[in-house]
């Protein structure tokens, strides 16, 4: 696929600019905060065990509105990151099967039947 034709691709997918991120949550860690899995032979990105735990404990702390200024700050980044994580993880996604689909379209016309 062309460059431009994949630009153009991709900004189907994008609905509304990006927004940047403003800062990182501080408890991220620098290593280890996102895994790899496959699904369906494409990568899924998503937050670690550890870093899951952490949003379902503020998340918990949330409905009992115990939530220090500190706290609703990090879950709002962690928001953020989920969101961004996401976008990845459909770019990703529609990436491939637009890969995918012109790969059929190719190998039909050059083999139809």
């Amino acid at each position: 696929m062309s460059e431009v034709r994949l630009l153009e691709h991709t900004r189907q997918f994008v609905a509304r600019p990006l927004p940047r991120l403003r800062s990182l949550p501080t408890a991220l860690p620098l290593e280890g905060a996102v895994r790899i899995e496959l699904e369906e032979g494409m990568p899924v990105f998503r937050a670690s065990g550890s870093i899951q735990a952490r949003i379902e404990e503020l998340l918990l702390k949330e409905q009992e509105a115990r939530l220090s200024v500190q706290e609703k700050k990090e879950l709002d980044q962690w928001e953020e990151m989920d969101d961004y994580l996401s976008l990845i993880n459909r770019v990703v996604r529609n990436l491939m099967q637009v890969q995918c689909d012109e790969w059929v379209d190719v190998s039909t016309t050059r083999n139809p039947t």
